[in-house]
């Protein structure tokens, strides 16, 4: 799949709407997106993004990858 849709795009930063992003470029390749019932993914509390929160960047950033996904895919 990588080497057909590429890797995540870059515009996205360290994250948020790149997951969007990828998904939609899959099911314009064709594929479908199924969900895996007995899987389970564990975020431990934004870890990643806590940092973030303080001086609201958290949010700048959300808003600015939003803008991005949305002027991508119209």
């Amino acid at each position: 799949v990588i080497e057909e849709v590429g890797l995540l795009d870059e515009r996205f930063g360290i994250g948020m709407f790149e997951d969007d992003d990828y998904c939609r470029r899959l099911r314009d390749r064709g594929y479908r997106l199924l969900c895996a019932e007995d899987a389970f993914v564990h975020h431990f509390g934004s870890a990643g993004f806590k940092r973030l929160e303080p001086d609201g960047e958290y949010d700048r950033l959300f808003q600015r990858n939003r803008r991005i996904l949305a002027e991508k895919w119209k």
